[in-house]
């Protein structure tokens, strides 16, 4: 019993380490998105002047 507690502890804590893996990446991805449509969007201005 002792031993199954201890891999589902073992796969939570791996699994909570990729979640924030995870999250992490997806931080990144909308920070990049969120750059470039502020440069997007700059362009479109300096067009339109």
């Amino acid at each position: 019993m002792k031993s199954k507690e201890a891999k589902s502890e073992k796969t939570k804590s791996k699994f909570l380490f990729y979640l924030g893996k995870m999250g992490k990446w997806s931080n990144l991805l909308m920070q990049t998105d969120i750059i470039k449509k502020k440069k997007s969007s700059l362009r479109l201005k300096q067009g339109v002047l």
